[in-house]
């Protein structure tokens, strides 16, 4: 078989879009769960999800469905829906579910991860983790793992195994700076001279001159009369401060007799 240089230009076209839709398959963004789809149209459900797949009560539709044998048994089968998945489970009161995947065993219907969520009789149930399990076991909901309950009447949400978030640390106010006026210098206080008091003026005090008593001389002529005894002079009271000389001693007595006889004339 003979190829032209167009036919080989066509071909590598071909190729490139091909490898340019599968590397956009790759990139695209994961599924992301909407609840407005529960009451969607059908033919907006089909475009969304366009595989279906119906068991029993249950309709499951998705990008992609496969099935499998059911733990080994060749008589029963489960069925996975992936790259976004719908069930609906139609009875008295109906159970609407969505998920990234979904998986239906004749058991039960189970979806995880944060993209499931569940509508059943007027509440909606979310998972808030990626390990939140639901497990839709005939007319029950089984929720393991943190989700949020949402009343679609008053639109009331209660939270379930999730933990409170930390309050914002508060970053403490700056005080605002307020500007400190500095005080001029004080002047320091001249001390006041301490004046030392005057001596006292000291007055001198001549000491008192005690007179001595009068000195008796001897009579050249004796008398026979008693020679008055001489007075002692007055002693003057001696001041603290100042000696006071000694009083004057007193004359001897004169002896009359030797007196006498030296007043007599010699005799031959």
């Amino acid at each position: 078989m003979n190829f032209s240089f167009a036919d080989f230009g066509v071909l590598s076209r071909t190729m490139l879009g091909l490898t340019a839709l599968a590397m956009a398959a790759c990139t695209s963004s994961p599924y992301v769960s909407d609840s407005k789809v529960f009451d969607a149209s059908p033919s907006v459900k089909r475009a969304r999800f366009p595989k279906v797949q119906k068991i029993g009560v249950v309709e499951l539709s998705g990008a992609r469905i496969t099935s499998r044998a059911y733990q080994g048994s060749a008589d029963q089968l489960e069925y996975i829906a992936s790259g976004g998945a719908l069930l609906e489970k139609r009875m008295d009161s109906p159970i609407w579910a969505q998920a990234e995947e979904i998986l239906v065993t004749p058991d039960a219907a189970i979806l995880k991860g944060r993209q499931a969520m569940v509508k059943k009789a007027g509440q909606l149930y979310k998972a808030e983790a990626e390990s939140t399990e639901f497990v839709i076991d005939g007319t029950q909901v089984k929720v393991e793992g943190p989700h949020s309950i949402q009343d679609l009447g008053s639109e009331k949400t209660k939270m379930v195994g999730v933990a409170a978030p930390l309050p914002a640390p508060s970053v403490p106010e700056k005080p605002a700076k307020t500007e400190v006026k500095k005080a001029p210098p004080s002047k320091p206080i001249a001390e006041k001279p301490t004046v030392k008091p005057a001596p006292a003026p000291v007055v001198a005090t001549k000491p008192k001159e005690t007179k001595p008593g009068p000195q008796t001389k001897p009579e050249q002529k004796p008398t026979l009369s008693a020679t008055p005894k001489p007075k002692p002079p007055a002693a003057s009271a001696p001041k603290p401060t100042t000696p006071t000389k000694p009083a004057a001693k007193p004359e001897p007595k004169v002896n009359r007799q030797e007196l006498l006889n030296l007043m007599r004339e010699p005799s031959e």
